[in-house]
């Protein structure tokens, strides 16, 4: 990298949050690496292809004053208060390795003492504990990668207000979102949220064997925070995922639960709608250009084209074919 970049984010409200983290992405120059380090107050967050009601008890939750937020990369609902530390690191796609990235937050996590794991692609955990989950966006050569450290967050509040799909916690043998997570206080009881960014501004600069420059917004920027502000927190953003009087389709598999809403008129689909915690944000976003105005007969051979893994296309094949009747 030819320069390196931190942020610390102003404020704890998730619509300027995410529309920085938008911001900082569409604006990056060159061989640039950018490190952002920024907290929600009381906010649910969900994935690009979620369906909110699904996740969370909304409604109670914003009569207790919470928020909810969508952001634009795939994966699940979090929980975020000012016990947790959310990163966002912001490269050129041809420079995007996730492995690396992961590692960067593991070591930060081990330099205090903490004998923190990668598990699997997304996941950091203790013990078998998880304190960390990842999401990851690419477009236009950009891409980033964010996650949540959990430091001293409020376990119970999470548990609360999440409602997390039971074949998902099948699939990790557990009875809760809970009773898989711990934050790192628990491993190391003075440790707060400050030291923890501290360490992984070290980790950072240590991977790319450089010292990170403040970021300043121009402008310009500071307008286009603003606009994309008020995009992050448009209703028809946060919760606009239904077709009424659907057809559905279900499944679950390794890369995720997957909810399938469509309407089918004289053979054709004419809505058709993926909700989705799969890591695969633009693949699911984009099914609908692809699957409306198509017969399920056609469905196969577009399925064998969609640029993603074979698993996907597999269990997709599966999903449709034998639920060819439109039956759930």
């Amino acid at each position: 990298m030819d320069e390196l970049l931190i942020l610390k984010g102003n404020g704890t409200d998730p619509y300027r949050n995410l529309a920085t983290e938008w911001v900082l992405t569409r604006t990056l120059q060159g061989q640039t690496a950018i490190l952002y380090l920024w907290q929600n107050a009381h906010t649910i967050v969900v994935g690009r292809n979620q369906d909110v009601l699904m996740e969370c008890r909304a409604s109670e939750f914003r009569k207790d004053g919470g928020k909810i937020a969508r952001r634009m990369s795939g994966g699940g609902a979090v929980y975020h208060d000012l016990g947790n530390l959310n990163f966002t690191m912001i490269l050129p796609e041809s420079a995007f390795d996730i492995p690396k990235q992961m590692q960067i937050i593991a070591r930060a996590v081990q330099s205090l003492g903490i004998p923190a794991r990668v598990d699997g692609r997304n996941d950091l955990t203790v013990e078998g504990k998880k304190f960390s989950g990842s999401a990851f966006y690419c477009h236009d050569g950009k891409a980033f990668h964010h996650g949540t450290i959990l430091v001293k967050s409020n376990r119970g509040e999470m548990q609360k207000w999440l409602t997390a799909d039971r074949s998902k916690l099948a699939r990790h043998a557990v009875h809760s979102v809970e009773s898989r997570t711990e934050n790192l206080t628990f491993y190391r009881s003075d440790l707060t949220v400050p030291m923890t960014a501290s360490a992984v501004r070290a980790s950072f600069e240590e991977a790319f064997g450089s010292s990170c420059r403040g970021k300043q917004f121009t402008t310009q920027e500071e307008q286009k925070i603003r606009y994309y502000t008020s995009c992050f927190s448009a209703e028809s953003f946060i919760m606009d995922r239904t077709i009424p009087d659907a057809e559905i389709l279900r499944g679950s598999f390794s890369w995720g639960n997957i909810t399938v809403r469509f309407i089918r008129e004289s053979g054709r689909i004419q809505a058709f709608q993926a909700v989705t915690d799969a890591m695969d944000a633009e693949l699911f976003a984009t099914l609908d250009k692809n699957f409306t105005g198509r017969s399920f007969e056609e469905l196969p051979q577009i399925i064998r084209t969609l640029p993603c893994d074979a698993a996907i296309q597999r269990d997709l094949l599966s999903l449709f074919q034998k639920n060819g009747n439109g039956e759930s």
